[in-house]
């Protein structure tokens, strides 16, 4: 009861001050949240030469996980994390389940654990714990869960600014509770946070980092109708774009009424044409015919 009671205050805490702080507060605990940040580095490539393992022991070479069609989603964190992790996970999850799209088919996802001394077994159980609570089946490598048996993770937490500190008195770690959005080559594209994730947000960014070869044409008609605000932290409505389609859409509008009235008026004038010359005799013949 008492872990549960934690993890419903721990949500309240993350709708009310964003997923960041459910696991730093920083007020009443300024030494947990000493050097954890999040310094974002969009348009940076992160490294390719990482090497990783996978939740039943085979090797993963990071650049194998980039396809050059696909968007990829980055999550960092740890398998044993009692609070900030599970709620990142079942805000993703939530999420995608929103999302017309699956998992491995359109996009990939990737966790990645900080923790050297997470387990495969760890690893295992909490893939098959999100993975199961998917609407739409993810493909078999569709969401990858990493450990990292050298500084691999430090090394990749390092290049997307993902500022992290391991508490040794409790044996857990602080960091930032965000998810981030690469693209098909590996370039930091967006950061997601999680709190929750809405449907449109997500879709959005994945088109970004996908330069909008994913979705379908309505999706690419309302990409293209928005452009990201960094002080907003989401995708807002383009001005000028929404201002182009409407003066457009009004020329083409006055272009079809304009047409349309000459087609008329056309019509017109050959139906009173075709009426004045049936009325009429034909030249050559009299009107009246005598005996």
């Amino acid at each position: 009861m008492t872990r549960t009671l934690a993890i419903l205050t721990a949500a309240l805490a993350l709708a009310c001050c964003g997923a960041a702080r459910a696991q730093l507060i920083l007020d009443e605990n300024p030494a947990e949240a000493a050097g954890v940040s999040l310094d974002e580095k969009r348009g940076d490539t992160v490294p390719m030469d990482l090497v990783f393992t996978d939740a039943v022991g085979q090797t993963v070479e990071w650049a194998s996980l980039f396809d050059g069609e696909r968007p990829v989603i980055l999550v960092l964190g740890y398998y044993d994390c009692p609070l900030l992790c599970p709620w990142v996970f079942n805000s993703l999850q939530h999420a995608f389940n929103e999302l017309a799209w699956r998992v491995g088919k359109e996009y990939r996802v990737v966790s990645v654990s900080i923790d050297p001394t997470n387990t495969f077994e760890q690893a295992f159980k909490q893939r098959r714990q999100v993975v199961t609570g998917l609407r739409r089946d993810a493909t078999k490598d569709g969401w990858k869960f990493l450990l990292s048996p050298d500084d691999s993770a430090a090394r990749l937490a390092d290049a997307v600014g993902f500022r992290y500190a391991y508490l040794e008195e409790s044996g857990e770690y602080s960091h930032p509770g965000v998810a981030i959005v690469l693209s098909p080559e590996g370039a930091i594209t967006q950061y997601l946070q999680v709190n929750p994730l809405p449907e449109k947000q997500l879709r959005l960014s994945l088109m970004e980092a996908a330069d909008g070869k994913i979705g379908s044409f309505i999706d690419k008609f309302i990409f293209s109708c928005h452009v990201y605000d960094p002080d907003a932290g989401s995708f807002v409505l383009h001005a000028r774009t929404i201002m182009n389609f409407s003066a457009a859409g009004t020329a083409i509008a006055l272009g079809a009424l304009v047409g349309g009235l000459l087609i008329g008026e056309r019509f017109k004038r050959r139906r009173a044409a075709n009426a004045s010359t049936t009325s009429e005799p034909f030249a050559g013949v009299p009107a009246t015919a005598h005996q």
